[in-house]
């Protein structure tokens, strides 16, 4: 199955400026891929992104 074809598609923004800031260096990253990976531990170190998830 393409991807194009799959139920879990869906639109996040409407431009890629919002794209970039929020799912790619914010906390959304954190929403639609795996946190336990460096660029998530990585986003949370800067202070970019908070994971809920995360035990202290």
């Amino acid at each position: 199955m393409t991807w194009l074809d799959s139920t879990e598609f869906e639109k996040l923004t409407d431009d890629v400026t919002t794209f970039m800031t929020d799912y790619l260096l914010g906390d959304g990253y954190l929403d639609i891929c795996a946190t336990d990976n460096q660029w998530a531990r990585l986003l949370v170190e800067l202070g970019w992104a908070q994971d809920d998830d995360a035990e202290d």
